[in-house]
């Protein structure tokens, strides 16, 4: 069993580490944002550099997608969701 003041230690820590990540995650969306929008300006599907002697590539294109709408096809055909439908454990960790 855990001591309060253990739990709140390790509450702590991960909020801290939390912010942190939630920090870089913004900083690299937001650089993933530009990239993007540079590649489509100057219309550059794959762009291959080399970096510390490693060869790498940044690539983005558009493209259609074709996705299957459960929640339509759940209101017009229930009976049918039902039958294909299955249930599996799960969980999930909250920790606000």
């Amino acid at each position: 069993m855990f001591k309060n003041e253990t739990l709140v230690k390790k509450i702590q820590e991960r909020a801290k580490y939390k912010d942190e990540i939630d920090a870089l995650k913004f900083k690299v969306e937001k650089l993933e944002k530009e990239l993007k929008e540079d590649m489509l300006e100057r219309d550059i599907e794959k762009y291959e550099f080399e970096l510390d002697g490693d060869k790498h590539y940044v690539s983005y294109k558009v493209f259609p997608k074709t996705k299957f709408d459960t929640s339509k096809f759940k209101e017009d055909h229930e009976d049918l969701y039902k039958q294909y439908s299955t249930q599996e454990m799960s969980s999930r960790f909250s920790c606000k």
